[in-house]
């Protein structure tokens, strides 16, 4: 019996890589260990890798959009129909903008960056590089 669940956010390709991606897919693993359904959202790119995650098992929907707004209400809409508790979004270029659309569906949000030390709207924010300090992660978490 599931408990819950949890919406994805990221994209591979090409030129943007795997890291993303494979880090998620780890995450998604222990999810389905705490009960929680993982599901994720991702852009059709050259060479990425959503074939791979549903042959591993998710669910993962395509997001039809041309821009991040429309990107975001998607996403939002998802986590709302899935009474999503949280939103992960592991993107190289989503940040604030894009975080406070998605804030519009009163889930909470974690971010996971690379070393892209830019303004987050959200209640979570990890930075697995090697260099991150407090101080270089400026998050700018919702009331």
């Amino acid at each position: 019996m599931t408990v819950g669940s949890e919406v994805i956010r990221c994209d591979s390709s090409y030129t943007m890589g795997i890291g993303h991606v494979s880090r998620c897919s780890a995450l998604a693993v222990a999810m389905q260990r705490e009960q929680l359904e993982p599901i994720f959202l991702c852009r059709s790119l050259p060479g990425d890798l959503r074939g791979h995650l549903a042959e591993q098992g998710f669910p993962v929907l395509t997001l039809e959009t041309a821009t991040d707004g429309d990107d975001a209400e998607q996403l939002a809409q998802v986590a709302k129909n899935r009474n999503a508790h949280w939103i992960l979004l592991d993107h190289p270029e989503l940040a604030f903008d894009y975080e406070s659309r998605v804030a519009s569906c009163s889930t909470s949000a974690l971010a996971v960056i690379d070393g892209q030390y830019r303004s987050h709207r959200c209640n979570l924010l990890i930075n697995p590089t090697i260099h991150a300090t407090p101080e270089n992660c400026i998050a700018t978490v919702p009331s």
